[in-house]
């Protein structure tokens, strides 16, 4: 039982690369144009990619449903008020996920233990030291869908 929280909070990052790349692809978008539950291989063809693919469309979306971003029914994939939330149109919510699993957002954390052990703040360890703000200046993209 303790093994498996242990597990479990270490691969919890995966959850936010898995949302992260159901941004990236659009798949909230690409279901809502649908109008109807979803079949798989129609998801992959409207993203587009690859058929030797869908296979891993298939696991990727097995984890969201799992993390309860999208419901699965017999007849194909819905929206929840969770991936509703993802649509690009008229939300900045998919550049805010886009945006915390930005390598320079997260680095930081691999070495929060140094925060502890040296004389520094965490927002120094993050990004060697850029604050937030500097980042979002340097990188413009992020600034404007924020």
């Amino acid at each position: 039982m303790e093994l498996t929280r242990i597990q479990n909070l270490s691969l919890a990052y995966i959850s936010s690369f898995t949302l992260r790349c159901a941004v990236d692809l659009d798949i909230s978008g690409h279901i809502k144009a649908y109008g109807r539950p979803m079949p798989l291989n129609e998801l992959a063809r409207s993203i587009p990619i690859p058929p030797e693919k869908d296979w891993m469309l298939g696991h990727l979306m097995t984890l969201l449903v799992k993390q309860d971003i999208f419901v699965q029914s017999e007849a194909g994939y819905l929206l929840t008020p969770a991936s509703e939330l993802t649509l690009t149109e008229g939300s900045n919510v998919g550049a805010y996920v886009r945006l915390v699993t930005e390598a320079e957002f997260i680095k930081g954390w691999d070495r929060l233990s140094e925060v502890f052990k040296d004389k520094c703040t965490f927002m120094e360890k993050l990004s060697d030291g850029e604050q937030f703000w500097e980042i979002v200046k340097r990188k413009p993209k992020f600034g404007s869908d924020i």
